[in-house]
């Protein structure tokens, strides 16, 4: 077996060094060079004529390296975190370099470094000995002073390791430094370390230091949030509002933020059971809000006086017309769904809606109006045909005139069929698709 093991080790380089890291652990000299030096080579294959990287490259190493991440993990599990710090950090590193000339649209590599970082993660979380713990802090400030991993999630994952495993009043104001140091216009990366900070804080100074720095920094959203929920659970409902209201005013180039701050100001309006506020700010959500969190509607249908409620909506379905036209047509089918206009919502299909927009509301005018419907299908359809050409339209048309026939409308989609066949006989592309309708 000796003997077999030789040979094989000989022959094959990649056996040969994982051999050697299976067993590194046994090595007094144990380095992190001894896995860095693996992941290199593997790179150096997969590197093409111009030292590029291209996908089935990516491929590669990520095949490759595969059985190195197994090794850490198994090395976890057996509390052998020195040699599982090794190999992610060498892993970790070597990666991080080759993604600057690699196709890595796949996110193999990527995948690649996120288990190394996942695994030393939980190195951390399993509370390694003094030993390993300033390694991993030593490395994880070495690698954020470096901006190794600048513009990837691991750069701020790093620093919020080190922040698990802080132990001297020294390594808290080496933190502190890193943080108070972050340039002004870098404002994404400053707001996520504040949070780390305050976590530090709360921890290691207390609760009236970390909400004393929290108070200082309410241009960060997070600790704006945490604010506004604290001034909630003390029903202090007018610096909960001033907060909201303060952060409306800071954040007015952020869309997304507004629209935050004012479900604050609707959570605080319901707090205190102020119908009209409700109102104002649901109203003002539902118009302005493209991904809502909360089903604003319903929340103007059980507020709204049942004797004022189709005037209410009414006046909200002119504003959305006026203000956002496009918005304001799927705005308006989806009140008629709601409130089960069925006539209203055929009208506006027949006026304003395309292809995309007719199939959304398929499904309702098809109970009601199937006749009327299939007619809107066909005219619809030749419009398309008429306006597009090649094989990926034509494919688009047919997937519309199988809708048509799914309801019962095949007498109707065969006219369709017949007229495109008639009008665009020279299109034989258009012709091979429709053989397979």
């Amino acid at each position: 077996m000796t003997l077999f093991v030789r040979e094989h080790a000989t022959k094959n380089a990649q056996f040969r060094d994982l051999l050697l890291a299976s067993f590194a652990q046994y090595n007094p000299n144990e380095l992190k060079a001894i896995y860095a030096k693996q992941v290199k080579a593997l790179i150096k294959v997969a590197r093409g004529k111009y030292g590029l990287i291209d996908s089935s490259g990516a491929k590669y190493i990520s095949k490759e390296i595969s059985p190195m991440l197994s090794l850490a993990e198994r090395y976890l599990s057996q509390g052998n975190h020195k040699s599982a710090f090794f190999i992610c950090t060498a892993i970790m590193d070597e990666l991080i370099s080759a993604l600057l000339c690699a196709d890595d649209r796949e996110g193999v590599l990527g995948n690649a470094i996120y288990v190394a970082y996942n695994t030393l993660s939980a190195i951390t979380c399993e509370g390694p000995s003094e030993a390993i713990r300033r390694q991993i802090l030593k490395y994880c400030f070495t690698s954020f002073d470096k901006r190794t991993f600048a513009g990837w999630d691991w750069h701020i994952g790093l620093l919020q390791l080190a922040a698990c495993i802080l132990d001297t009043e020294g390594e808290v104001e080496e933190f502190f430094k890193r943080v108070n140091s972050i340039p002004e216009s870098d404002e994404y990366e400053i707001k996520e370390v504040q949070k780390i900070k305050y976590c530090i804080l709360l921890e290691k100074k207390g609760t009236e230091v970390a909400q004393k720095y929290l108070e200082q920094n309410l241009d960060n959203p997070s600790f704006r949030e945490v604010a506004i929920q604290d001034a909630l659970d003390q029903k202090d409902y007018e610096k909960a509002t001033a907060l909201a209201n303060d952060g409306i005013e800071q954040d007015s180039g952020y869309p997304g933020l507004i629209t935050n701050w004012y479900e604050w100001l609707l959570k605080i309006a319901e707090s205190q059971k102020d119908t009209e506020r409700i109102i104002l700010y649901a109203r003002h959500l539902l118009l302005n809000d493209s991904r809502p969190s909360l089903d604003y509607y319903e929340i103007l249908r059980k507020t709204v006086p049942p004797e004022e409620w189709t005037d209410f909506v009414e006046a909200i379905i002119q504003e959305a017309m006026e203000r956002k036209p496009y918005y304001g047509v799927n705005f308006a089918a989806s009140v008629f769904v709601r409130e089960e206009w069925w006539s209203r919502l055929l009208d506006l299909v027949k006026k304003e809606c395309n292809l995309d927009q007719l199939a959304k509301y398929e499904k309702s005018l098809a109970k009601h109006y199937p006749n009327e419907l299939a007619d809107l299908y066909a005219e619809r359809i030749i419009e398309y045909v008429e306006s597009h050409i090649g094989r990926n339209y034509y494919r688009t048309a047919c997937i519309y005139i199988r809708r048509m026939i799914k309801p019962g409308a095949r007498d109707k989609a065969d006219e369709v069929i017949s007229q495109l066949r008639q009008t665009h006989y020279s299109r034989r592309a258009l012709m091979e698709e429709l053989d397979n309708v």
